[in-house]
């Protein structure tokens, strides 16, 4: 059996990103995702999922918050926690100034990067830096903007207590010291 016509372009996608070519990159995923079948577009085609997220975060590279946004929405209707898409709307949110609607997606981008399963989804955006910025830079932007804070942090509780995911643990000790100094 030969590989999906989408698949190959997805391929050809990731090469170029790699090689630094994302006119030609977007195109080969623009190709891919028109060749993908209504049928296959489900939360376990990978694949798709990836090209999606590709899509956002060129799009968001371009400054294209709209494209991105739908991208991202497409994507995460399919798989709710993926830390590339989870990632792009957090950018996307932030871009509109939306920082209050951001905490949420800021928890779910931790508990997609902590999961067992997270090596399968090949994320591009849970490297140790951008782990570091969303828990420096974003976690704090979005809490402090947020407007319940205590069910935010007993959420954060909750979920730190029944799955022992580190990032969330060190997602509630910065909340802890940022409720300190309100």
């Amino acid at each position: 059996m030969s590989e999906a016509p989408y698949i190959a372009n997805l391929n050809s996608a990731i090469a170029y990103l790699k090689m630094g070519k994302r006119d030609h990159a977007r195109e080969s995923l623009n190709r891919a995702l028109s060749q993908v079948p209504e049928d296959e577009k489900k939360s376990d085609n990978l694949p798709y999922i990836k090209m999606l997220s590709l899509l956002a975060a060129t799009a968001v590279g371009d400054g294209d918050y709209t494209s991105a946004a739908r991208y991202i929405q497409e994507g995460l209707a399919l798989r709710e926690i993926h830390a590339d898409l989870l990632y792009m709307r957090l950018l996307v949110l932030m871009h509109r100034g939306a920082y209050n609607a951001m905490f949420p997606d800021v928890l779910k981008y931790f508990i997609a990067c902590g999961a067992e399963d997270s090596s399968v989804y090949d994320f591009g955006f849970a490297t140790r830096e951008i782990i570091d910025k969303v828990m420096n830079e974003i976690l704090p932007l979005a809490y402090e903007n947020s407007t319940d804070h205590e069910a935010y942090f007993a959420a954060v509780s909750r979920y730190t207590d029944t799955t022992g995911n580190k990032l969330l643990k060190r997602a509630r000790e910065i909340m802890t010291a940022i409720d300190k100094t309100h």
